[in-house]
């Protein structure tokens, strides 16, 4: 699965962000990591990474994909979920961000 979330107006926006998520398979039992990479240029690529249970992670992915990302996509066959803001502008110092979600602990 792989989605891109317009900005063109607010409607489309928890439009895009709601039709995602419908598509997104979560196990609310299971427990995630999910590491938080930034690039901007001049700087040096910045990584966090935290523990989520899957009962939040729906309310997280869709945080972000209504403040921070605009693309994202779930591999088939591991169920890792990837969020980005892959546009680089001087609005946001060139920087990009990718989330990764991955399954750590099922049950």
């Amino acid at each position: 699965m792989r989605a891109n979330i317009r900005r063109t107006t607010l409607d489309a926006l928890h439009a895009d962000a709601d039709a995602a998520l419908a598509q997104l398979h979560i196990d609310d039992d299971a427990t995630y990591t999910w590491t938080l990479t930034i690039r901007e240029p001049g700087q040096p690529t910045a990584e966090h990474t935290e523990t989520v249970p899957g009962s939040g992670m729906s309310a997280l992915v869709r945080a972000q994909l209504l403040t921070s990302m605009h693309e994202i996509e779930q591999d088939e066959t591991t169920g890792t979920i990837t969020t980005r803001w892959t546009r680089e502008s001087a609005r946001n110092n060139y920087r990009t961000l990718q989330a990764v979600f991955a399954l750590a602990d099922t049950h």
